[in-house]
């Protein structure tokens, strides 16, 4: 089979960016509990922009797993998918770093959403710290807190850049925000879909955000000069800016909602009386 040939079964595809350390494994666990979308765990990794195509999106070459590919598998994610994937109307992948190659995926793939999770940085450097300091994980040393700035700032500049270009296309999403158990987050990225959250998805979310409270409250893990690192090179003008954007987003998409609305119930009642 000559995958370059292959022509893609679906026409909407949604991926999943963020710094690393961001939430973009839990987001897409969560949306992947939806019967209409199946999102890879960073499933084309490794794969250059010039490659990215719809045709890794068939489900001959999905679920056909190559060394140059990835080196991720999530095994029981895939199981999952591969049971829906018939009935899909969003298939897509979450690979953090995907910010580098927004050109690609804005280019590559006609009908996509990308979607990118912002978070706050003292948040995001903690986990590095704490990855970096695990001896038993196989996350470099040397990625602390320093590197984590260095990555944040760079994800930040790249999504502001390209939102000008595509802005109808790009989804950004605060993590907090979302998993704090704010339903109308959750509900405004499925619309943008065009889908609504089933029972099963918002259960899903209930039992993902009951402990938010005593999580957001636990002490970070910091390194000694850390917060003057961070007030001295994080870039919080992009942050901010982003953040406007995320709440945007949701306002503009209640609008929309009830606008929706009251043009449903005005048809209604316009053809009833019309009978």
């Amino acid at each position: 089979m000559n995958d370059e040939v292959s022509a893609p079964r679906r026409l909407n595809y949604l991926f999943i960016c963020g710094a690393p350390r961001s939430g973009t494994t839990a987001i897409a666990q969560l949306l992947n509990h939806h019967p209409k979308i199946s999102v890879g765990i960073e499933r084309y990794k490794n794969v250059k922009p010039a490659d990215l195509g719809e045709h890794l999106f068939v489900r001959e070459r999905f679920f056909d797993f190559r060394p140059t590919d990835t080196n991720i598998r999530a095994r029981k994610t895939y199981v999952q998918l591969e049971t829906k994937y018939q009935n899909a109307r969003w298939l897509g992948d979450k690979v953090p770093r995907y910010y580098t190659r927004y050109d690609a995926l804005f280019e590559h793939f006609r009908k996509s959403v990308v979607i990118f999770m912002l978070r706050d940085i003292h948040a995001v450097a903690s986990s590095w710290n704490k990855r970096a300091q695990d001896p038993e994980d196989k996350w470099p040393e040397n990625n602390n807190y320093i590197e984590a700035v260095r990555e944040w700032n760079e994800a930040l500049a790249l999504t502001l850049k390209i939102g000008e270009k595509y802005r109808n296309r790009l989804l950004v999403v605060e993590y907090e925000q979302l998993f704090c158990g704010n339903v109308a987050v959750l509900t405004n990225i499925l619309a943008r879909l065009n889908l609504v959250a089933p029972n099963n998805v918002l259960r899903l979310f209930q039992n993902m955000t009951r402990d938010w409270e005593k999580r957001s409250q636990k002490s970070l893990i910091e390194c000694e000069g850390q917060a003057d690192f961070i007030n001295a090179n994080a870039d919080m003008e992009s942050y901010a800016k982003l953040r406007d954007a995320a709440v945007q987003n949701v306002a503009q998409e209640g609008d929309r909602r009830a606008a929706k609305m009251k043009s449903s119930k005005r048809n209604a009642e316009t053809d009833f009386i019309g009978i």
